[in-house]
């Protein structure tokens, strides 16, 4: 990558917006602005980050400031996209990155329009591209997700773990319980699901990501989502690690959910090697805390308080 593409492509991975914008204008506007408009990582990071400042000026209830930023990472879409046409012509990786950008700023006809002419090309979409479509559906319809899985089996594709959580997710986010049963019935299906630790990483990180825009009760659900596959997958011998175990306690409470933070640590995390090092000692002790919290507000059952707070202070918090 030119050195200044990948400049401006840290500058806005970071969130400087306005430092982000002003070098990209700088540079697109010069003797060598095909090295900035053509660009697919940069293409990614900049409408990643002006969608998202965008969806936060409108929150605000600044219309027309989020309207300004959606046209700055239109722009951006349609300058690579001239800079790459014709797309017959153009490179698989150009076309894939401009299906994704387009999916992030919101004009999903247009990327599956795109895909469609990778497959004109009798140039068929590997699993990344696969779940970047997958994705973009699923946030809208769940169901038509479920379905598009189906046919993706039909024509030979097997779905992976990134695939079946996705989709976990999104009926997750939008309460599709049928669907969430189906996903985490299809999980235990993935291959090598049991042996690969990678694969099950992936699966429960694309299950639970958390978002700043979900509710409680949707946060509350993808971790139950994520405590039914970690039962059902231990009970089958399936390899985990203790960044998983990590993670999973740490989006508990992240969520203030101090029974599913215990229960995650004492099925992952209990038996570790690591069990004594400080970091786990830490969790343990904010486990702890965070369940007197809730105990005070009435918000766990005093049964459960009681049996948390024994066998964490049993084990060392390093609370005093």
């Amino acid at each position: 990558m030119d050195q200044r593409a990948k400049f401006i492509s840290i500058v806005a991975e970071k969130g400087f917006a306005s430092s982000a914008r002003a070098l990209w204008e700088h540079y697109a506007c010069g003797k060598d602005d095909v090295i900035i408009h053509g660009n697919a990582s940069l293409l990614i990071r900049m409408t990643s980050l002006f969608i998202h400042v965008a969806k936060t000026q409108e929150a605000k209830g600044d219309l027309s400031l989020g309207m300004a930023s959606r046209s700055f990472a239109y722009h951006i879409l349609d300058k690579f996209k001239q800079h790459h046409a014709p797309w017959d012509a153009a490179h698989h990786g150009m076309l894939t990155s401009y299906a994704r950008a387009c999916f992030i700023v919101g004009k999903n006809t247009e990327g599956f329009k795109t895909f469609k002419a990778l497959l004109r090309r009798r140039e068929l979409p590997d699993m990344h591209d696969i779940n970047v479509v997958l994705s973009a559906i699923a946030e809208q319809a769940p169901t038509a997700a479920a379905g598009m899985l189906k046919k993706m089996e039909k024509q030979g594709v097997k779905p992976d773990a990134v695939s079946i959580g996705t989709v976990l997710h999104y009926a997750a986010m939008q309460g599709c319980e049928r669907i969430r049963e189906e996903m985490i019935r299809r999980a235990m299906e993935i291959e090598n699901i049991h042996s690969d630790v990678g694969a099950f990483g992936a699966l429960i990180r694309g299950v639970v990501q958390m978002k700043d825009s979900d509710t409680s009760e949707q946060r509350n659900m993808k971790l139950e989502d994520a405590w039914k596959l970690v039962c059902r997958f231990t009970e089958c011998g399936t390899q985990t690690s203790t960044q998983i175990g990590n993670y999973l306690v740490s989006s508990a409470l992240q969520a203030e959910n101090a029974l599913l933070a215990y229960k995650f640590w004492k099925a992952l995390l209990k038996e570790s090697a690591e069990h004594n090092d400080p970091n786990q000692r830490g969790q343990r002790g904010a486990i702890v805390k965070l369940t007197g919290q809730l105990n005070m507000r009435g918000e766990i059952s005093g049964p459960d308080s009681r049996m948390i707070t024994s066998e964490l202070r049993e084990e060392g918090t390093g609370l005093t």
